[in-house]
């Protein structure tokens, strides 16, 4: 003859009279408990479940089993796989700002260098004349005029110094916009195109492991009791909401 007991979680299962102060394990908490034979309950009417869901004692056990070993584990590689996929894609999306950042980073300490170089010439011209090279070529009184052979010899020296900058700078930058300038906005191009097709596959790959963790969760929410019930439903409940309703999971379609 069959009875009805509980495991000390409350859950309940069907035993048999061989059962009767036996220990034995629930197969839903995994609880382990001796049967006592004062507590013998009838069977429950077919029907009986939890809330308004009318499942026998033996499909609640199934539930809770197939939500222990097949729910969790796909929450679990659903959250890896949406960790995975949105890890790829910030992964190349910084690989596309390191190397556009390159490119500009190269252009910009060449200007600087010149930039530096210039000013240490000028810094020494007006050191000599006591003005800045600059104003006075732009059409105010030359104080060369006022210096001395040696003074004026050397001012005249640095101010070719200048040109000569000016000019190895104008062919430097040539050599570089057709050398290592130009490798560097290949590769930062090359970057954007990796980033724009991966882009496509990674959201792909998105949507595939949301869909696996969604599943993982309903099927947790289906047999799961308790706790565990609830943050499922809700944590199913935000995911849902954050993918389909505030449109974060849309990509949008270039014109």
């Amino acid at each position: 003859m069959s009875y009805e007991t509980t495991c000390p979680k409350g859950h309940r299962l069907q035993v048999s009279d061989s059962h009767l102060g036996q220990r034995i394990q629930c197969p839903a908490c995994n609880e382990s408990f001796v049967v006592s034979d004062g507590g013998r309950m009838p069977p429950p009417p077919a029907g009986a479940g939890r809330g308004n869901w009318r499942v026998s004692p033996e499909m609640a056990s199934d539930l809770a089993r197939f939500a222990r070993w097949t729910g969790r584990p796909l929450v679990a590689i659903g959250l890896i796989l949406v960790m995975l996929s949105k890890g790829c894609d910030a992964i190349n999306q910084h690989s596309v700002v390191r190397a556009t950042a390159l490119a500009q980073a190269a252009v910009e300490q060449f200007d600087e260098d010149i930039q530096f170089r210039k000013q240490a010439v000028q810094s020494e011209i007006k050191g000599i004349t006591g003005r800045d090279d600059a104003v006075m070529l732009a059409g105010q009184h030359d104080k060369t005029d006022d210096l001395k052979g040696d003074e004026r010899k050397k001012v005249e020296e640095l101010r070719k110094e200048l040109t000569e900058i000016d000019t190895q700078a104008v062919k430097d930058r040539k050599s570089k916009e057709a050398g290592d300038w130009h490798d560097l906005r290949i590769a930062a191009r090359n970057a954007k195109r990796t980033f724009a097709v991966n882009s496509y596959w990674h959201e792909l790959f998105f949507v595939f492991s949301a869909i696996v963790l969604l599943l993982g969760l309903l099927i947790v929410s289906w047999g799961a009791e308790g706790a565990e019930r609830w943050i499922s439903l809700v944590m199913l409940a935000i995911i849902t909401y954050s993918l389909f309703v505030s449109g974060l999971a849309w990509i949008p379609v270039p014109g």
